[in-house]
């Protein structure tokens, strides 16, 4: 809202805005909270959960009070969740599996949005996955407990320790890739460094920092924005990671998004279509940025597309 005042005054002045798609506008880095960790003896919150039936549907209803999720808790999952971190002269990678009790042959790593931590998010991010196989999830540069600055450089320095992490963590299993928001970028950068990659799910995301960009500029003042890309943003665009991807890939879109503005999502499905990619997008109506787990048809989508790459 603070963003279209500003416009606006710009207009009536007859300025000439600058919009400038850099660290501060992508990035909000969210620090480990050691203290919490230690109160509850959890790095990842909620991860209690996989301990027992009793401990899943308590901790999945305190979430739903909140109207984070659906009332009805998913079926229980025993796991083992696992907490670590590469080492690298940048700080290392932390990262976090959860494991199901019987073996899996899908291991699916979950990138996540700009504001999304393994502590804070991770829960979340799990509960929406793990039924179809185990997780793997990572903290970004400058997030929870990952080394380094929260910077296209260090990100591009993060990939190359994420690529052999995956391979590592898949054992030659099949490898699915799922990213939110931000994740939707960072999930396909890594498919073009981790080709073996099965499949790819792309949640309310876009195509590339313009898109963006132009998504959040009112159409009245257009004319009157000058969208300036810092280095190193203007490089990501999701079409052209993608180009060549021999999978299908699940574009999901949510009609009320108020953080990136629907169109982006159509046009990151359009996009992959026009490359030739095998991609299906789908659209919630009335979904919004996070909380497509609450939406009916999210847990059927997810499901047949998953039956779709496993082939059961």
């Amino acid at each position: 809202m603070r963003r279209l005042a500003a416009l606006a005054l710009a207009l009536l002045a007859g300025a000439c805005m600058k919009m400038r798609i850099d660290e501060a506008a992508v990035f909000d880095p969210v620090v480990f909270d050691s203290r919490l960790a230690q109160e509850s003896g959890q790095v990842m919150q909620g991860e209690v959960a996989f301990r027992s039936e009793g401990d899943w549907s308590s901790v999945w209803r305190s979430h739903a009070a909140n109207y984070e999720f659906p009332k009805t808790p998913a079926p229980y999952v025993a796991a083992t969740v696992e907490h670590g971190r590469s080492a690298s002269d940048d700080g290392g990678l932390a990262w976090t599996t959860i494991t199901h009790a019987a073996p899996s042959n899908t291991l699916i790593v979950r990138c996540g949005g700009n504001a999304s931590t393994r502590q804070h998010s991770g829960y979340h991010y799990a509960m929406s996955t793990v039924p179809y196989g185990d997780v793997l999830m990572f903290d970004y540069p400058g997030y929870g407990e990952t080394g380094g600055k929260a910077t296209p450089q260090r990100f591009q320095t993060m990939s190359d320790e994420l690529a052999p992490l995956v391979r590592e963590k898949a054992a030659d299993r099949r490898i699915v890739l799922w990213g939110h928001s931000l994740g939707g970028m960072v999930c396909s950068e890594l498919a073009a460094r981790v080709p073996e990659t099965s499949a790819v799910i792309i949640e309310t995301s876009a195509r590339n920092a313009r898109e963006v960009a132009q998504a959040w500029t009112p159409w009245y003042a257009s004319l009157f924005v000058n969208i300036e890309i810092a280095p190193g943003f203007g490089d990501v665009d999701v079409a052209d990671a993608l180009k060549g991807f021999k999978g299908p890939v699940l574009v999901l879109g949510a009609e009320n998004d108020q953080t990136l503005p629907v169109q982006l999502a159509r046009s990151v499905g359009k996009s992959l279509k026009d490359e030739g990619v095998d991609a299906i997008y789908t659209e919630f109506k009335g979904g919004g940025h996070s909380n497509l787990i609450m939406h009916p048809d999210f847990a059927p989508t997810i499901k047949a597309f998953f039956a779709k790459v496993t082939g059961h």
